[in-house]
């Protein structure tokens, strides 16, 4: 639809323009980077890029404007656009007349050499300004809100105005080299609110945001009382934050999902929770949210590497700890003792077969020895996990061979000393009687 601009005198005009920065919407307002004429041969003015003022005669000479939307293209989006306004100032009006705006829809500068060709222009006006709206000294102020959308999204069809006349129209319009004369060309961007505060709960100081304070001491201060938990109760009633627009996590095609994303978008950080039958906390870091580094799932069972932890820590990968690491192992948490043949247990190690390797995700200079967990499993019956060797039963069943060893140790031990004994005794016998024979036979 053409808009249809009515009268707006400069005093009036200036209070509406001081009423819009005045606003709590943010507004841009952008001066005119070029501005020229069209002669009546469809050049550009000999004038072009010069002129004290821009000439609109008659349908063959028409005023060019035009403003740098473009180079907001990369902070500035749509659905932040309240509004967009043109304001142009008419220095004289010799012939009053209609005025039609038109988007100018070829690129064109105003330092090109004079009589180049002037840029084509779509022929169906944006608006249309009536003759009575055309009055010296007064600003006319039309709303292009779409026309500057456009630009935003196309940054490269931004190519300005172009202000027509009929024939009977002999205006003067201000310009950007002509400030003694009257004003140039000016385009305003409304910014829409991003904040719409209701009440005395929510207060903006300084660009940082408070909830339930009026003072906020970081970029978003969230102060509030939480009602406490008793054990084993839901923690609703002590959530004092909560988010809940619907997201995806990696695969997981769940309404149900929410994250909170932080840094650049390339980093790709994001900590993302699911609910409702699908519990868990996800925490992304450096890469695509495809596979978490870390999970939480609704057990409280964490994996490092996983998705699917089978233990409260479970963790695909190496792990390394510059302190001790101490597994529990008080007699007050355990049950079901019972004795341990520990000379069976040796008989077992001995059997067991160890191999040298390495894991298949490691570089081929690791190398470790050790036995398999299946191997370990069916020997001794220890443990949770059939392919894995839990670090109290490796530790258990090297203590017990141990004994064993010992207890063979000592019992051949035993053998020897009695063998010894006996071979001890019979050489004191053999030594009697052999005294006793040298004896006899020194006395012949």
């Amino acid at each position: 639809m053409m808009n249809t601009i009515q009268p707006l005198r400069r005093l009036t005009a200036g209070l509406l323009l001081m009423g819009a920065l005045t606003q709590s919407a943010p507004a841009l307002t952008l001066p005119v980077s070029e501005d020229s004429s069209t002669a009546a041969s469809l050049a550009l003015a000999k004038a072009a890029g010069k002129a004290t003022s821009l000439s609109v005669t008659g349908t063959n000479k028409s005023a060019l404007v035009r403003f740098d939307v473009g180079a907001l293209s990369t902070s500035l989006t749509t659905d932040r656009v309240a509004s967009a306004s043109l304001t142009l100032y008419v220095n004289s009006a010799t012939k009053a007349g209609d005025l039609t705006l038109h988007l100018v829809t070829q690129d064109w500068s105003e330092t090109g050499a004079a009589g180049a060709f002037s840029p084509t222009v779509n022929p169906a006006p944006l608006a249309l300004i009536p003759s009575n709206a055309v009055v010296a000294k007064q600003f006319i102020i039309i709303d292009v809100t779409a026309t500057v959308k456009g630009w935003l999204n196309s940054p490269g069809t931004d190519f300005g105005f172009s202000v027509a006349g009929t024939n009977t129209v002999k205006v003067l319009l201000g310009s950007k080299e002509g400030v003694a004369l009257g004003y140039a060309a000016t385009l305003e961007i409304v910014e829409t609110e991003p904040w719409q505060v209701s009440g005395s709960n929510v207060s903006v100081t300084n660009s940082s945001v408070g909830i339930g304070t009026t003072a906020p001491a970081k970029a978003l201060d969230v102060t509030g009382t939480a009602a406490p938990v008793g054990s084993g109760d839901s923690v609703e009633s002590s959530v004092l934050v909560r988010v809940s627009n619907a997201a995806f996590d990696g695969n997981i095609s769940n309404p149900n999902v929410v994250g909170i994303g932080f840094g650049h978008d390339s980093t790709r950080q994001a900590i993302v929770g699911g609910t409702f039958g699908n519990d868990f906390l996800d925490f992304y870091t450096g890469g695509l949210l495809t596979s978490p580094k870390m999970r939480i799932n609704f057990g409280g069972d964490v994996g490092i590497g996983t998705n699917a932890p089978a233990a409260k820590l479970h963790v695909i990968g190496n792990i390394l700890a510059s302190g001790t690491i101490t597994p529990n192992s008080d007699r007050n948490m355990k049950t079901d003792f019972a004795p341990v043949d520990a000379a069976a247990v040796l008989d077992k190690v001995a059997r067991l077969p160890i191999q040298q390797w390495r894991f298949k995700a490691e570089p081929d200079e690791v190398k470790h020895f050790g036995p398999m967990a299946q191997d370990f499993r069916a020997a001794f019956g220890l443990g949770q996990i059939p392919t894995a060797i839990a670090t109290v039963d490796a530790d258990g069943v090297a203590l017990a061979a141990i004994q064993g060893l010992n207890q063979k140790v000592e019992e051949r031990s035993k053998k020897l000393e009695a063998e010894n004994a006996e071979l001890t005794k019979s050489v004191a016998e053999l030594k009697r009687v052999v005294e006793q024979l040298l004896q006899k036979g020194s006395g012949r």
